[in-house]
């Protein structure tokens, strides 16, 4: 997929010094105390929505105290740069701010690790706030602080993969349907202007002209189009944000395209796509439905 122009992780244990081990997240929160959870994302949401309005130093005080004490009293001041270079890369990439930071995730380890993932959405996108906190004896502590953008924690097991609306699904529908029956890029354009007239998507000339090479080349040596097409996988990161995958179906191999897209204002538009031959399927379990072979 390609790639928006940066990607910054702050983290606050690696800038003051100190060391970072790997913690596992399970997509839900039911294993931690219900009632800790909640008030510990209270006292979050509620910073959050000081850092909506630009009042980053009063958002570090309300977040719960950093846990090493000793260092404790440079993260305000810490949090606070890091949150001046973000908003300036987060303007340059994705535009105007729309004043919206919300909770998209909720993730635990056990009981004694908590993550928190915001979406702040901009016009043409949205970063992912993501904080961890550690429950000790008494209360929550904040060890770590990440961001990037929001696509980059796309998943299959998102909350809201359930609910994507209808209206995000069109335009990906549009596409994948194109390049089954082995539409060029003017094809696609063409299609996708037909069923979404107000939905604005164009391929720069060096991404056209590879991609008509490629289906030209593909018939050519046998690869045809069966004008068939599978969804994959359909990920999610929130409800603003979706990826779906398609396999085009085609006489020797499958070709892969995926589209993201992302609801910034009021509608859904295309923010990324790709397609290539070479992205291997996701594989889901399930119960085999024939008897062992007997030995």
């Amino acid at each position: 997929m390609a790639n928006r122009c940066f990607e910054t992780v702050f983290v606050i244990l690696c800038n003051l010094g100190m060391s970072v081990f790997l913690v596992f997240f399970s997509p839900s929160i039911a294993s931690a105390d219900d009632e800790a959870i909640n008030a510990l994302k209270s006292q979050v949401v509620s910073a959050m929505k000081r850092f909506e309005k630009g009042e980053i130093e009063q958002a570090a005080k309300e977040l719960p105290p950093y846990a090493n004490e000793v260092l404790r009293e440079y993260f305000p001041a810490n949090l606070l740069r890091t949150f001046d270079e973000y908003q300036a890369k987060a303007k340059t990439n994705f535009g105007e701010a729309l004043g919206d930071v919300s909770l998209v995730r909720e993730e635990a380890s056990g009981n004694s690790y908590c993550r928190l993932t915001f979406a702040d959405r901009y016009t043409n996108g949205a970063m992912a706030l993501q904080w961890v906190f550690y429950r000790t004896e008494t209360d929550w502590k904040t060890t770590n602080f990440t961001y990037t953008p929001l696509d980059q924690i796309l998943q299959a097991d998102d909350p809201y993969v359930a609910n994507v609306e209808p209206e995000a699904r069109v335009v990906p529908e549009l596409i994948a349907t194109a390049f089954s029956h082995d539409r060029n890029s003017e094809g696609i354009m063409i299609a996708i202007k037909h069923g979404t007239p107000n939905v604005a998507i164009g391929f720069p000339e060096k991404v056209r002209e590879q991609l008509n090479i490629k289906l030209k080349s593909e018939s050519a040596t046998g690869n045809t189009p069966l004008n068939q097409l599978d969804l994959l996988k359909t990920e999610a990161a929130g409800p603003s944000l979706v990826r779906l995958s398609y396999a085009i179906r085609r006489k020797q191999y499958p070709f892969y395209v995926q589209v993201i897209m992302y609801k910034g204002n009021d509608s859904w538009k295309p923010a990324a796509f790709n397609i290539s031959s070479d992205t291997p399927p996701t594989f889901v379990a399930k119960q085999p439905t024939t008897e062992p072979v007997a030995r």
